[in-house]
Order: structure tokens, then sequence, then C-alpha cells
């Protein structure tokens, strides 16, 4: 039986290793000025947004992607 606390311990980590392959597969780096520290995540054009990065850690592989 999965506890309150480790299921907190799995979503972050999945929520961090998800981070991680979006900043990858968006080329690892700020697309304004090439910085490789403190990345964010913005939308050119916010009315476009679908959803927020939290929000997607609840997505399947299958949605992710």
């Amino acid at each position: 039986m999965i506890n309150s606390s480790n299921m907190n311990t799995y979503m972050k980590e999945r929520y961090r290793k998800r981070r991680l392959s979006a900043i990858e597969y968006l080329g690892g780096k700020c697309n304004e000025c090439e910085s490789l520290e403190d990345l964010h995540f913005h939308h050119k054009d916010p009315s476009n947004k679908s959803f927020t990065l939290a929000k997607a850690a609840s997505f399947s592989e299958e949605r992710w992607w």
C-alpha cells in the first residue's frame, strides 16, 4: 500500500524527471539568451497555453509527449 509520504516523494521525482526531459527536448537552454541556468517555461502567446507544468505532472506518458 502506498502512503501519502511515498506518493509525495514519487510525484516530486516524476515532476523533476519530466521537467528535465522537457528542458532537454526544448534544447536545454533559454531560447532568448541561451542561458543554461534557472530555466522556466513560458508561452510566446499565453492565450495558447493549455496546461501548466504542475498539472501535467499527472498526465500519462502518452499525453505528456
